[in-house]
C-alpha cells in the first residue's frame, strides 16, 4: 500500500492526468452538446411536423452513447497515459533511484499497475457521468423522453456496461504497460502503443470483411473470424456485447457477428494478465541504466 500511495501521489501531480481527462470530456462536449443539439432539434422538428411527439427513447441508449466514448476513445487515452507514466520513470531515472534503495522490482511494477488502475477507474467514472449529463441536457432541450435512469433494466445494463468497459480499459492499459517496459522509453512506448491500437483493429476488420465475402458468393465462411480474437479486437467484442444489452443501434452490426461474451471475456482477461506478467518479468530482468 505504501508504494501504491506513493504512485498515486506522483500521478496526482502530473499534468497529463488532468489534460487527457479534460480532452476526453471536451470531445464529448463537442459531440453531445453541439452536434447532438443540432441533430436533436432536427428530429424534434420532424416529430412536430407530424403533429405528435417522437417515441420515447429508452434511457439505456444514454449509457450506450456515453460508453462508446469513455471506453472506446478512452482506450486510446489510457494507452497514452500508461506510456507517459511508465515511460517517464525510464526517461527521468526514477527506476534507478528506486531500485538502488533496494525496492523490489516486481512490487514496484505491481504498485505502478495498481495505481494506474485506480486513476483510470476514477477518470472513466467521472467522464461517464459527465457524458450522461450532457446527453440529458440535450434531451431536455429537445424535449425527448428518455425515461428513468434508475429503472431496473436501465440501471442493470448501465452497471454491466461500466464493468465490462473498465475491464477493456484495464486490458488495453496492461498492453500499453508491457509495450512501454519493453521499449524503455516514454515516447516510444506511446507511439508503439498507439500504432498497435490503430493498426490491429484495422487489420482484424479487413480480415473479417474479406472472410465474410464468402457468404455473398455462396461459399462457407466462419461466423467468427480468428482475427477477432486478437488483443485489441477482442476488447471491441466485449464492448459490443455490453452495448447490445443497452439496446445500442450500432453494436454487433457488420459483416460478421462479435465474439460471444462467454468466449470474449476469458480471452480479454487472459491478454490483460499476460501483458501484466510480461511487463513485470521484463522489468525484473532489465538493466536499468537511466
Amino acid at each position: 500500500m505504501r508504494l501504491v500511495a506513493a504512485e498515486l501521489l506522483k500521478m496526482r501531480r502530473r499534468a497529463m492526468t488532468y489534460v487527457l481527462l479534460i480532452t476526453l470530456v471536451a470531445v464529448m462536449a463537442f459531440v453531445f452538446l453541439i452536434v447532438g443539439t443540432l441533430v436533436a432539434a432536427t428530429f424534434s422538428d420532424v416529430g412536430d411536423g407530424f403533429g405528435e411527439r417522437l417515441p420515447a427513447v429508452p434511457f439505456n441508449a444514454v449509457y450506450a452513447l456515453a460508453g462508446d466514448f469513455v471506453f472506446g476513445l478512452g482506450s486510446l487515452f489510457v494507452i497514452i497515459y500508461t506510456g507517459g507514466i511508465v515511460g517517464g520513470d525510464y526517461s527521468w531515472g526514477v527506476l534507478r533511484n528506486a531500485f538502488s534503495r533496494g525496492e523490489s522490482r516486481i512490487k514496484y511494477a505491481l504498485a505502478k499497475a495498481a495505481a494506474l488502475a485506480v486513476v483510470v477507474t476514477l477518470g472513466a467514472v467521472v467522464a461517464f457521468v459527465l457524458g450522461e449529463l450532457m446527453i440529458l441536457l440535450v434531451a431536455a432541450t429537445a424535449h425527448f423522453d428518455l425515461g428513468s435512469p434508475f429503472s431496473g433494466p436501465a440501471l442493470t445494463d448501465g452497471l454491466k456496461a461500466v464493468g465490462l468497459g473498465l475491464l477493456v480499459l484495464f486490458e488495453r492499459g496492461a498492453i500499453g504497460f508491457a509495450v512501454t517496459v519493453l521499449m524503455r522509453s516514454q515516447v516510444a512506448g506511446i507511439v508503439v502503443g498507439v500504432v498497435l491500437y490503430i493498426a490491429e483493429p484495422f487489420i482484424s476488420g479487413l480480415a473479417t470483411v474479406l472472410s465474410a465475402f464468402g457468404r455473398l458468393t455462396g461459399a462457407e465462411a466462419p461466423s467468427v473470424h480468428w482475427s477477432q480474437f486478437l488483443p485489441f479486437s477482442i476488447g471491441g467484442s466485449v464492448l459490443a456485447e455490453g452495448h447490445a444489452s443497452l439496446q445500442s443501434l450500432t453494436a454487433g452490426t457488420g459483416f460478421a457477428p462479435v465474439v460471444p461474451l462467454s468466449q470474449a471475456l476469458p480471452v480479454l482477461l487472459f491478454y490483460g494478465a499476460l501483458a501484466l506478467v510480461l511487463g513485470c518479468l521484463v522489468m525484473r530482468r532489465q538493466e536499468i541504466v537511466g
